[in-house]
């Protein structure tokens, strides 16, 4: 109509006039020049973006596509929907890459331990009904139950708090088929135990969420910085430390996370598996590593009084290793080669 101008792609829009020509484009990478600071604001782009300075305090980028900061992350809050380079330190962040797929594969992850300790529960309890009733003795399912959870389960008590508490963290309302396990879980808990007939509505809500868990997509999105300080990362894909390492931070990849440097202080998941120089500290700083069952942990040393963990099961190092792979045996159990 002479009026408008329509765009086939994603990106920043510009305008240049030379005499009376006037041209118009689209540049579907946003160069964006010194640092995202007060002075220029909070930065949102749909497209690929280039930051050429540091996301500086109390800042948020929030970008659809990918992202590469040439300075540092101080601060500040960055969500992508792409890949994330950061070329220098990320300090006291929280940082996003792929969306809310990160926060539900932590509830996932919390529901595969609860169905585990579940099935174990519900096998021992159905071979004690057994026997009690050959003796002809008349005890409910209920009571064996919490008996069982009072002797041999006692880490289950804080095992659906945690899971409730990472729900909660989601932020969004959950959809049915969590709320159907959160409803399900809650006859679990003090003297409601008493009156459950048999763990059937239990194990079959909690196969419902799984399968609905599972069916989520999780396109990889992947994080690489040179450091990070007191900082949040969640990402789909890899997470990547090619600097000094990590410390005191809490990092989760659907992926793989591999650092050259040390994790010492706070906690990764990575579900692919996890490969740094250096676990923990020297002076016992609480570190966890923690992986899904089938990958394996590895380190060129381990110190005293790291966690690691494999799907459930755990392992609390008693001294300092040095060449570590830690992996599952042909019974479940953590090995260290």
């Amino acid at each position: 109509d002479g009026m408008s101008v329509s765009s086939t792609t994603n990106g920043r829009p510009w305008v240049r006039k030379q005499g009376r020509n006037v041209t118009l484009g689209v540049d579907s990478i946003y160069n964006h020049e010194g640092d995202v600071d007060i002075k220029s604001g909070n930065l949102r782009f749909s497209g690929d973006v280039v930051i050429g300075g540091n996301v500086t305090d109390s800042m948020a980028v929030e970008i659809s596509g990918n992202l590469r900061v040439m300075g540092f992350v101080s601060r500040a809050t960055v969500k992508v929907t792409g890949n994330l380079e950061v070329m220098k330190v990320v300090t006291a962040s929280k940082i996003n890459a792929g969306g809310s797929t990160v926060s539900y594969s932590k509830i996932e992850n919390k529901l595969r331990e609860i169905e585990e300790i579940i099935s174990s529960l519900d096998a021992k309890t159905r071979v004690l009904m057994k026997n009690l009733a050959e003796r002809q003795q008349n005890i409910q399912f209920g009571q064996i139950v919490m008996a069982l959870l009072d002797k041999q389960y006692t880490n289950f008590g804080k095992q659906i708090p945690e899971f409730k508490e990472l729900v909660k963290a989601h932020g969004a309302k959950p959809p049915k088929e969590i709320e159907g396990v959160m409803a399900a879980l809650a006859t679990m808990s003090g003297i409601k135990i008493l009156s459950l007939p048999n763990l059937v509505t239990v194990k079959s809500s909690i196969a419902t969420a799984l399968s609905f868990l599972d069916s989520m997509s999780k396109e990889p999105s992947n994080v690489a910085a040179s450091s990070v300080w007191n900082s949040e990362i969640e990402a789909t894909g890899d997470v990547k430390i090619t600097g000094q390492g990590a410390f005191n931070s809490q990092v989760t990849a659907l992926g793989s996370v591999e650092a050259r440097g040390v994790f010492r202080g706070g906690e990764i998941f990575a579900a692919g598996g996890i490969r740094v120089g250096e676990i923990g500290g020297p002076m016992g700083v609480k570190t966890v590593a923690k992986t899904k069952q089938g990958s394996m942990i590895k380190a060129n040393r381990v110190f005293n009084g790291s966690l690691l963990q494999i799907g459930s099961r755990i392992h609390t190092v008693q001294h300092d290793e040095n060449m570590v792979l830690a992996r599952l045996n042909e019974n479940g159990d953590i090995v260290l080669h």
